[in-house]
């Protein structure tokens, strides 16, 4: 029988961009290595969610994960789940590619997508079905934004759970020849955390946590 690997705490807490005064909607977002055994990631996600409750000053209730028909994870309750006094379950959003594996948990809907810079992977008119006609013009003169732009959009239809197999051509991320500020009325970030990814979060709150869970 292998030994069993539980996750080592976080090296550090990084704080991003500070929460307006008086706001107490928080993301917290976890970054861990790929490879990893899988009860490392179960234990990974539960303390995430227990420290999302914790930045609102909440309670955490016995809870398990459960995913919608399109694959999209959520938090259930699984004691008592209609009483009164039980806080909103976080939002959760699951993202890997390459050596990275990415949570974030929100109060708000969040979702998150990491995705590997390809520098030989450009845009090409194969593509563009897949994008807004505004994405579609600026990726044309910016070829070599594909991973990025795509990773935006990715994030935004993660956030809605609808997944990437139906039209992702409906919304644009692009917006004045420049990433938009926000994607569908939720606010779309380009956090640069990775040498060698892209790491685009779409709706949360104002302020985010990052903690890197260290091999």
């Amino acid at each position: 029988m292998q030994e069993r690997r539980m996750p080592r705490a976080a090296a550090a807490v990084r704080p991003l961009p500070e929460a307006p005064d008086g706001s107490d909607a928080a993301t917290l977002i976890v970054s861990a290595e790929t490879g990893r055994a899988a009860e490392d990631y179960e234990a990974i996600k539960r303390e995430t969610v227990a420290a999302c409750l914790n930045l609102a000053g909440g309670a955490v209730p016995p809870f398990e994960f459960a995913r919608t028909p399109s694959g999209k994870p959520y938090v259930r309750w699984t004691e008592n789940a209609f009483a009164a006094d039980l806080p909103g379950a976080p939002h959760i959003s699951i993202s890997h590619s390459g050596s990275r594996w990415v949570m974030a948990a929100s109060a708000n809907p969040v979702g998150i997508d990491v995705e590997q810079k390809r520098g030989g992977r450009m845009y090409q008119e194969g593509h563009a079905s897949f994008f807004h006609p505004e994405e579609q013009s600026y990726l044309s003169r910016r070829p070599w934004e594909l991973s990025r732009v795509w990773s935006a959009k990715e994030s935004y239809l993660k956030l809605l759970g609808v997944g990437i197999f139906g039209d992702t051509a409906f919304f644009s991320v692009i917006e004045k020849e420049a990433l938009a500020p926000n994607v569908g009325g939720y606010p779309l970030r380009s956090l640069p955390l990775f040498e060698e990814c892209h790491l685009l979060l779409c709706g949360g709150g104002p302020l985010i946590d990052l903690k890197r869970i260290e091999t």
